[in-house]
């Protein structure tokens, strides 16, 4: 993820809407009126109401010519004369007074209005990195890789942050023994220099990070001075994905840093119109100036500028009409006051960008958490749910890491950026859309029928992620899983019909259905089953509770077995028998399907190196295909064995061809390269096309369960299983039914030509020891722990 100080901040266009909202477009709930975009200085207007003409003559002098009464009327025309200069002087130093009061508080604003922005630039500059860091920090792979000090890994990877990317200028990892292994900046090159931060600035953030709880992600954050330059530092633990059981003392410690360079002091002058804003040594100043101190109070350096004036500008404008003539001092209030008000609005404009540039994400320019956060707690809000007319939608990409594995943090904020084009072209009106998250995005709904309105908008992001997002000249295909919830009976408050969005949002990643799902309280109760499922899950991997059962794979016309496929199988000692269609999402969700799979394969290998000869299917996760280093891994894992990898196929689900399929292809022939077979499981239950089956290496295809228990019962389902197995004949693939439990079944599939066959027709799954006595195998096997 970049950095940049440059974003602009353009008015949002109307889009056109799809035309399920057009009915929806003539009335407006009143929780969701718009606020008014003009600032309070809009209302301000100053008025010079013109004085009564006073009369220099009077009626008695016309008739007395003499001027008997002229002394009289000489002092009352002086006394009048003395009034009007004196009313006039009067009124004019008033307006003199007003319009240099008025530049001064002018210039006095707008100076506070560039510190706030100022201000707010520098933390801005925190919060980024901030996001750097728990980006980085939280990362499965960099945990592993950097406790395992594998130097190309951490470089190409995290390193390459600095050095290639710029996405930060500094980072420093701290081993769990204290140890500096890797560090970088910009003058380091790819070589890692671990002496690019003092020693003392280092125990300075281990000693914070050792005092914040290790299940909190919050980053630490330093300034510091190092030789002539400031530096922003944020620390964060490098962390698993689940953290319970690991010691404080464990962890990695990565620190990142930014420094207050010319080059980004001048950016961030430029986002606020601050033309000469510098970085200074800390001193007494004409100019305005902000203070960066250590933790300790004491002085770094200070930023200095010199405020926009617009009082000068006003004074200029004024000062012309009232050196001219009081005759036209009314026409001079009215100019200082026209100008008065565009000052204002100038000065609003600058604050009000200044405020959205707080309130927005920078990537997107969608709204930010701090924003949306305010906008649950807006009255308005609030009324609108309790009258029952809110909705909330929760969405998390699915995929999106894989995007980053693949090509890098860059292209995941092109395909964040994608994202959200297409996000605000399907909002309905009265929604408010924010990036909450590195792939999460919340929405409010106000609608008289929130639920509809909430699958309407549903549907319509999940049509939108039909199309293939192209990223660097690469073709991917996200998902998206959503959650939403309603405010049925204005019971709930806006903040907790979003946590319900949330709930159901992580049952729609449970289901993998990629349906939207509608928050009910029994979900509540789910997550906690489902996490009780994953402590379970994970005490079995270490205690040996999973087995691995084999299930034969028959000759169609000999019943002679000729393969098995290998199926994982849980016997709790909490829970009892565990189905695998429980466990095994629970697994993936978790993150342990990987420490799973490596337990299924160790148990494999040690199996087939007492049954020579024997085949064995063994399936693969999505998840573990989007692991860089699986197929390396699983090489590995078999050389070891000294198992030939022919006698080794992997079964792939339909899903990862359509929602990765550019993963697939390069994970397939990699795997082809390496000398696994490779099958299409369960074929007919999702997407897969003609298209995919030609493109892609596989070796077999698996007709799946469904078709095979419907042949006998219905001749579409017969027709439709013979032009599976045509199809597959065609391809040059071998095709195996799945689920075959008849004796009818088993007839029909070998009059049809199908290859082989597998179910319970032929026997159920069963342990390696009973499969070996059934089939009279090879010797009993060395048993091995997961």
């Amino acid at each position: 993820m970049g950095f940049s100080l440059s974003t602009s901040f353009k008015p949002t266009t109307k889009q056109e809407r799809p035309p399920a909202y057009s009915a929806r477009t003539a009335e407006r709930p009143a929780g969701f009126a718009p606020l008014p975009n003009k600032s309070h200085f809009n209302d301000l207007r100053l008025y010079v109401t013109p004085r009564a003409s006073l009369p220099l003559y009077s009626e008695t002098h016309r008739h007395n010519p003499m001027g008997i009464e002229a002394p009289m009327h000489s002092s009352l025309t002086r006394k009048i004369t003395h009034v009007l200069i004196s009313t006039m002087i009067v009124a004019a130093s008033i307006v003199v007074a007003a319009i240099v009061w008025m530049s001064v508080e002018h210039d006095r604003q707008a100076a506070a209005s560039s510190r706030t922005m100022v201000e707010g630039g520098v933390a801005g500059i925190g919060e980024t990195l901030d996001t750097i860091a728990i980006d980085y920090a939280w990362w499965q792979d960099a945990w592993d890789n950097v406790r395992a000090m594998n130097d190309d890994w951490v470089q190409s990877n995290m390193g390459a942050g600095v050095t290639e990317s710029s996405t930060m200028d500094l980072l420093l990892i701290v081993q769990p023994d204290k140890t500096i292994r890797y560090g970088w900046d910009t003058n380091s090159g790819d070589t890692p220099d671990p002496t690019v931060l003092p020693r003392d600035v280092i125990e300075q953030m281990v000693e914070k990070i050792d005092l914040i709880p290790i299940d909190d992600v919050t980053p630490v954050h330093m300034t510091t001075r190092i030789g002539d330059s400031v530096y922003v530092l944020s620390a964060a633990r490098i962390s698993p994905e689940e953290l319970s059981g690991i010691a404080t003392s464990a962890f990695p410690i990565g620190i990142f840093g930014f420094v207050l360079s010319d080059e980004r002091i001048a950016e961030l002058g430029r986002k606020f119109l601050i033309a000469d804003l510098t970085l200074a040594p800390y001193r007494t100043s004409q100019k305005a100036t902000n203070v960066l101190r250590a933790d300790n109070g004491t002085p770094l350096a200070q930023l200095e500028w010199t405020p926009y004036q617009p009082g000068d500008r006003l004074l200029q404008q004024a000062a012309i009409p009232v050196a001219a003539a009081l005759a036209l001092f009314a026409l001079a209030g009215w100019a200082a006051a026209r100008s008065a008000r565009r000052s204002a609005n100038a000065l609003a404009d600058k604050e009000e960008e200044a405020s959205r540039a707080a309130r927005h994400d920078v990537l997107t320019g969608l709204p930010n958490r701090l924003l949306f956060s305010e906008k649950l707690n807006h009255p308005l809000i609030g009324e609108t749910c309790a009258r029952g007319e809110c909705a909330a939608l929760f969405i998390d990409l699915d995929g999106f890491k894989n995007v980053n594995d693949t090509i890098g943090h860059a292209g995941g904020d092109d395909l964040i950026k994608a994202f959200a084009n297409k996000l605000q072209a399907v909002l309905p009106p009265d929604s408010f859309a924010a990036r909450v998250g590195g792939d999460e995005f919340n929405i409010l709904i106000a609608s008289p029928e929130p639920r509809q309105a909430a699958e309407d908008l549903a549907a319509a992001i999940i049509h939108a992620l039909k199309t293939d997002f192209q990223v660097n000249g690469k073709s991917f295909r996200i998902s998206a899983s959503i959650g939403y919830a309603v405010s049925c009976d204005g019971s709930a408050s806006p903040a907790e019909i979003v946590r319900h969005a949330d709930v159901a949002m992580y049952e729609a990643k449970r289901r993998q259905s990629g349906e939207p799902v509608l928050y009910t309280p029994d979900y509540e109760s789910d997550l906690y089953k489902n996490h009780k499922i994953e402590e379970a899950l994970r005490h079995a991997l270490s205690a040996g509770e999973l087995e691995v059962h084999y299930q034969p794979i028959v000759a169609a016309g000999t019943a002679e077995m000729k393969a098995v496929e290998a199926l994982a199988r849980w016997n709790s000692s909490d829970f009892g028998a565990v189905s695998p269609a429980i466990f095994i999402p629970i697994a993936e969700q978790t993150g342990l399907i990987v420490e799973l799979s490596q337990f299924i394969f160790r148990r494999v290998f040690a199996d087939l190196a007492a049954i020579p000869d024997l085949r064995v299917s063994v399936n693969v996760s999505p998840v573990q295909l989007r692991d860089p280093m699986f197929v390396d891994t699983l090489v590995a894992m078999t050389s070891d064995a000294k198992i030939p990898l022919e006698r080794i196929c992997l079964e792939l689900t339909e899903g990862i061809l359509v929602t990765h399929p550019e993963l697939a292809r390069q994970k397939l022939l990699a795997l082809k390269k390496a000398g696994f077979t490779v099958a299409l499981d369960d074929f007919g239950t999702g997407f897969s096309s003609i298209g995919y089956l030609r493109q892609l290496p596989f070796d077999t295809l698996k007709i799946d369960r469904s078709f095979i228990s419907e042949m006998t019962r219905s001749p579409q389902a017969a027709s439709l299983v013979h032009s599976i197995i045509a199809l597959g004949k065609a391809l040059d693939l071998s095709v195996v039914a799945e689920g075959v439990e008849t004796a009818d079944e088993h007839q029909l599939l070998r009059l049809t030509g199908c290859d082989y066959l597998q179910g319970y027709a032929f026997g159920k799954p069963m342990p390696i020891g009973e499969l070996r006595d059934r089939y009279s195998l090879g010797a009993q096997p060395t048993r091995q722990t997961g």
